[in-house]
């Protein structure tokens, strides 16, 4: 007994070393491939899957979103709405705040842009300010950058569109004069 013993004792940690050994890039496609989920049950398992990836995994997906009709990209979309819908953690928003964010800035066009500033209504906050504002002077970007700061609708996001209206476009300044007037944001009466 005491040889079996010494034998499972032996062998325990390299089970436990051997259980997972794939790459993030494989763990990445394993879960990519679950995708769509079929229930929530599946799709809270899949979230916990993708969050476990962690960062440098969470950038792969990021990384894989195509403009939409590449088919290549569908599995990257459904899962960063996954992320952005399940990912109620501040700890885990934050983080894909940030994996949004810069992944906004090095998307491929407009289109992509405008998937991320969309999952940032969602999840961004103060800190993701910055990086959207300067997009509202981009026709093609303006109204989901405004939309992201709508959303945001903290003190700092209602006067970054205050400040943004000069160099935004007459069709977009009427938008932000809309939101800040049903939003009673006083700061704006000048």
């Amino acid at each position: 007994h005491i040889s079996g013993l010494a034998f499972l004792l032996l062998i325990l940690p390299l089970a436990l070393n051997a259980q997972d050994q794939r790459t993030v890039t494989t763990k990445v496609a394993d879960v990519l491939a679950l995708l769509p989920a079929s229930d929530n049950t599946s799709a809270q398992k899949i979230y916990k899957d993708l969050i476990a990836t962690g960062d440098e995994g969470l950038r792969m997906v990021a990384a894989g979103v195509r403009p939409n009709g590449q088919a290549e990209g569908v599995p990257f979309r459904f899962a960063v709405s996954l992320l952005t819908h399940y990912g109620k953690d501040g700890g885990e928003r934050r983080m894909l705040e940030k994996i949004y964010r810069d992944a906004l800035a090095q998307a491929p066009g407009a289109e992509v842009k405008s998937y991320f500033l969309n999952n940032l209504q969602l999840v961004g906050s103060n800190e993701s300010i910055e990086a959207i504002t300067p997009l509202i002077k981009q026709d093609s970007l303006a109204f989901p950058a405004v939309g992201a700061l709508e959303t945001i609708g903290t003190k700092e996001a209602l006067d970054a569109l205050v400040k943004a209206m000069p160099s935004a476009s007459p069709k977009v300044q009427a938008g932000i004069v809309k939101i800040l007037g049903n939003k009673d944001y006083q700061p704006a009466l000048e």
